[in-house]
């Protein structure tokens, strides 16, 4: 380890209380929404010397590279991201630090323990509204920049750090992707999910293709309010999805043989799932009549480096058969409507970022790191898919996720300012302080 790593670091802990101010502060405002967190980081970008966007946008107007979503899963508010550079020299190596600055609708911390916008630290863990998702992310990049400005360092090449939101699909990140910003290698600050912390780091992420399929039915010719006694003289839609579903049970049965990645079977012993999540048929208090049609939607997961439109192809193949099989589906063939698609990306473990993030979180923390790729279209895949930017994953222990339904979100404070060295230490050895 350098000297001037090190006085970085040192810099980091003197500026432990005014981080966790900043963090607090972030969590106060975010009452007040997406906006006025966005105000309160550009200030402070400005306050350490950064070159400062505002960049508004409607995440519907957004490329997404094949990618696609229903519309009316996709926020239709229009949303700001805010980028702050610091410019360097053309010639080294730029890194990009993204993190989401938005919020959670404000429903009252129902169900919280704490008052969920009056942060307060309990046995080295802060709790606060949406601090693990993502806000502590927006100010440990913040201030891993600003501790290497503190201690009189700067770094050689490009260092863009960009607050964007992303809940309910904003995609704050392609917006700045979109308006040009573009970085040889790309973090993305945000707690892992599995609450273990620096302990690993996200590399890959498998894609995820959602379906429903809706399957026609007949009810029987008759007036009577009370179809059981006619059930014989209806096509029942839950007897034909059952052909479906076992069709999609068969595909899956197939791709867990046939798609393989080292990664995801190391570490859960199969590469691809798919699963039928909701089934919709008639109505649990009128049990007497037969439903008109029966709906069934699922999800089937990609490895890195699937294509979308191969495993839609798949899945349409695989439902044409199944209706060919049966004389009532072959004349009223079911109907598929794709909901959400992504794809899956990664960075080799061999990759210097991989390597980079490795060596800080040992020399941090004093243990080596693991790969987690068993996060489900997370947002490194934006910047790999977008533009072609190795991207990764990382952040301190946290947990309790609003968005996830749970309460008293929280981050650990040591691994929040472990989380800022790792950081100030990777653009250091990347853009060759």
């Amino acid at each position: 380890m350098n000297t001037t790593k090190q006085q970085i670091w040192d810099q980091c802990d003197v500026n432990r209380s005014e981080f966790l101010d900043f963090l607090r502060q972030l969590i106060r405002v975010s009452a007040q929404g997406e906006s006025e967190i966005q105000n309160i980081v550009t200030e402070k970008l400005k306050e350490i010397g950064l070159e400062v966007e505002k960049i508004e946008y409607l995440p519907q107007d957004l490329s997404v590279r094949q990618e696609f979503a229903d519309p009316s899963t996709v926020d239709s508010e229009k949303h700001i991201s805010i980028v702050g550079k610091l410019s360097g020299s053309s010639v080294n190596r730029s890194l990009m630090l993204f993190a989401q600055g938005d919020t959670m609708p404000v429903d009252g911390g129902k169900g919280w323990e704490r008052k969920p916008f009056d942060p307060v630290i309990e046995d080295g863990i802060l709790y606060g509204w949406c601090v693990s998702d993502d806000l502590v992310g927006v100010a440990s990049m913040i201030y891993a920049i600003k501790s290497i400005l503190d201690a009189g360092v700067k770094p050689k090449g490009d260092v863009v750090v960009a607050s964007t939101p992303s809940k309910h699909r904003a995609r704050g990140i392609i917006a700045v992707l979109e308006k040009g910003y573009e970085t040889d290698a790309v973090v993305y600050v945000h707690p892992a999910e599995t609450g273990v912390g620096l302990q690993e780091i996200k590399q890959a992420t498998a894609g995820l293709l959602s379906f429903r399929v809706t399957v026609p039915g007949r009810l029987p010719d008759t007036g009577e309010p009370g179809h059981t006694i006619f059930h014989h003289k209806a096509i029942d839609p839950l007897e034909k999805a059952v052909i479906v579903i076992q069709a999609l049970q068969s595909l899956n049965a197939s791709r867990g043989q046939k798609v393989r990645h080292p990664l995801y079977e190391e570490a859960i012993g199969r590469s691809t799932n798919l699963h039928i999540a909701h089934i919709r048929c008639g109505e649990e208090k009128v049990l007497n009549r037969v439903s008109p049609e029966c709906i069934l939607a699922g999800s089937v997961t990609l490895i890195p480096g699937e294509d979308l439109s191969d495993v839609q192809q798949q899945i349409a193949e695989v439902l044409d058969n199944a209706s060919n099989s049966d004389s009532w589906l072959k004349e009223h063939p079911p109907i598929l409507d794709w909901l959400v698609g992504t794809h899956g990306a990664e960075v080799s473990m061999e990759h210097p970022l991989y390597q980079t993030t490795k060596t800080n979180i040992t020399e941090v923390t004093g243990t080596e790191p693991h790969p987690n790729p068993l996060h489900t279209a997370s947002d490194i895949r934006n910047p790999m898919l977008f533009s072609d930017i190795p991207t990764i994953g990382l952040g301190p222990k946290g947990g309790g996720l609003t968005q996830t339904g749970k309460h008293d979100e929280w981050v650990d404070v040591d691994e929040s300012i472990m989380t800022i060295k790792v950081l100030a230490g990777m653009i250091m050895d990347w853009c060759e302080v």
